[in-house]
């Protein structure tokens, strides 16, 4: 146990997108902000660079995964019993296909955040199939607002110092 830790800068960043999330979700009545929330989370990274690489991704594979997640959920209003046993052989072979497309379209770097958020999308829904696509977009929408939030946060909060401001300067 180490009681001397005190937070620094990525984990100050991180609070500040989540607050920042959840300011948003409570100022336009949205039921949770969850997806934002995640999603900032996971974009808050030690650079802003490799914060925006990870956000790139994670809206690439959110979207794909919320395209999938549609199928799956379309699919369960038209074949009976999905929810019961076809569904145990579906998803899984959707989730291949959508692994398989992320490849074929080069954004292998998208294929994790595309699995969850279609595993996350298709597990959650509570609804009807009638609500499919609203469901579905607000879901894509709200978890793309958090690395919207996220990479500001994290380019202008706490900046570090550049390379050439932390090196000595050179004598002559």
């Amino acid at each position: 146990m180490d009681l001397t830790y005190r937070p620094g800068q990525r984990a100050l960043k991180t609070v500040i997108a989540v607050f920042f999330c959840l300011l948003l979700g409570f100022i336009t009545q949205r039921p949770t902000a969850l997806y934002a929330v995640i999603a900032a989370i996971l974009c808050i990274q030690p650079t802003y660079d490799k914060s925006k690489q990870i956000g790139l991704h994670r809206i690439l594979g959110t979207i794909m995964g919320s395209v999938f997640s549609f199928i799956a959920l379309e699919l369960a209003a038209v074949i009976p019993n999905y929810r019961d046993f076809w569904f145990i052989i579906i998803f899984p072979l959707l989730m291949l296909a959508l692994i398989f497309v992320c490849n074929v379209l080069r954004i292998k770097d998208s294929v994790a955040p595309s699995c969850v958020i279609f595993a996350v999308i298709v597990f959650l829904h509570a609804g009807s199939t009638l609500d499919t696509l609203p469901y579905v977009f607000e879901r894509m929408t709200e978890t793309i607002i958090g690395v919207l939030i996220a990479l500001p946060v994290n380019r202008f909060f706490f900046n570090a110092k550049t390379k050439n401001e932390l090196e000595p300067p050179e004598e002559k």
